[in-house]
C-alpha cells in the first residue's frame, strides 16, 4: 500500500507495492526493478531554493523526489511516512531548525542519509551536524553544483549494498 503524501507535500508518491508477502514475491520485484530509484525528500523553507533543488535533482537519473517539507515537524512526519533514502536538509527552517530534525532522526533511529545544504556554514553547525551523523555538509552558495555528484555517490553505495544483500530492499518496504 502506498503511504499518503505528507500534508506539506501536494505531490503524490508513486511506488509499486508488493501484492503479497511471500519472500519469492520480493525477489521477483527486485529482479523486475533492478533500476530502483533512490527516494529523496527535500527540506527547505524557501520556495525559490526548493525549486532550484528540485530542478537540480531532476537532472540526476535514478532519483525520485517523494516529497518536500519546510518545518521540523513536517520534516519528521515526512521522513517517517515516506521513508526516503536521502534527505536534503536546510539548517534554518520555518518554525525551527534542521538540527531539530537531525536530533529526531538520530533519536528515532530513522535510516536515511542526510545532505545538509545551508547558507550558514559555521564551524559550530558543521560540528553539531557531524555529531548527529551527517556526512555531507555544504554551503548553498558553492555547494549546489556538488549535489548531483553527491547523490550519485550515495546511490552507488545503496546499489552496492543491495547487490550484496538483495533482500535488503525488504528493510525499506513493509511486507504484509
Amino acid at each position: 500500500m502506498t503511504p499518503p503524501p505528507c500534508k506539506e507535500n501536494p505531490t503524490p508518491q508513486v511506488s509499486l507495492p508488493l501484492q503479497t508477502s511471500p519472500l519469492s514475491q520480493c525477489i521477483v520485484e527486485i529482479v523486475k526493478n533492478p533500476q530502483k530509484k533512490t527516494r529523496l525528500l527535500i527540506v527547505e523553507d524557501s520556495d525559490v531554493m526548493r525549486q532550484r533543488l528540485l530542478d537540480i535533482v531532476a537532472e540526476v537519473e535514478g532519483i525520485s523526489v517523494v516529497g518536500t517539507a519546510e518545518s521540523p515537524g513536517g520534516s519528521i512526519r515526512a521522513i517517517r511516512e515516506l521513508k526516503p533514502d536521502v534527505v536534503i536538509l536546510d539548517i534554518r527552517l520555518k518554525k525551527g531548525s534542521g538540527l531539530e530534525v537531525l536530533e529526531e532522526i538520530k533519536k528515532r533511529g530513522l535510516k536515511t542519509t542526510v545532505i545538509v545544504c545551508t547558507n550558514y556554514p559555521y564551524s559550530e553547525y558543521r560540528r553539531r551536524c557531524r555529531e548527529l551523523g551527517v556526512k555531507y555538509f555544504m554551503e548553498k552558495a558553492t555547494g549546489f553544483e556538488k549535489i548531483p555528484r553527491v547523490l550519485k555517490e550515495i546511490m552507488s553505495v545503496v546499489v552496492k549494498h543491495e547487490k550484496s544483500d538483495p533482500l535488503s530492499i525488504m528493510k525499506r518496504k513493509k511486507v504484509a
